[in-house]
């Protein structure tokens, strides 16, 4: 008996193992937090991308109110805490160009003072940069 539920625990991990990690990406997915902003804000290659899908320019970065783009990482906000006013602490869920895998983090998105614009920061302290609001 005991050595066929290792025959069945060895055949069955390698199946089901993927199929929890997708199902628990799709929750993440479905349950992405929203940020309450107007409209889509980048620079001028993530505007010219959120207006015709263009990626054609490596600077590229977008903020929209479910992610933060650039020309080679996705990130999906997960959860998002007020930090006063026009700051926010996310957790973000992020795609890399020509990886498989995820990875999680925490990101900074604050408004400039003064401007109509967001400072977008990792948690490792690293300026993603700021972006507008694209017309």
């Amino acid at each position: 008996m005991e050595a066929l539920l290792r025959s069945v625990t060895r055949s069955l991990v390698p199946t089901l193992f993927p199929m929890a990690v997708a199902f628990a990406v799709a929750i993440v997915s479905a349950s992405a937090a929203t940020l309450d902003i107007a409209g889509p804000y980048g620079n001028e290659a993530g505007c010219r991308f959120a207006a015709n899908g263009d990626y054609g320019d490596d600077s590229l970065l977008l903020l929209t109110s479910e992610e933060v783009s650039t020309f080679v990482t996705g990130c999906i906000f997960t959860t998002i805490r007020p930090q006063g006013e026009g700051a926010f602490l996310i957790d973000v869920l992020c795609s890399h160009e020509g990886e498989e895998y995820k990875t999680t983090g925490t990101m900074r998105i604050e408004k400039v003072a003064g401007a109509d614009a967001y400072s977008i920061v990792d948690e490792d302290g690293s300026q993603w940069g700021a972006v507008g609001p694209c017309d």
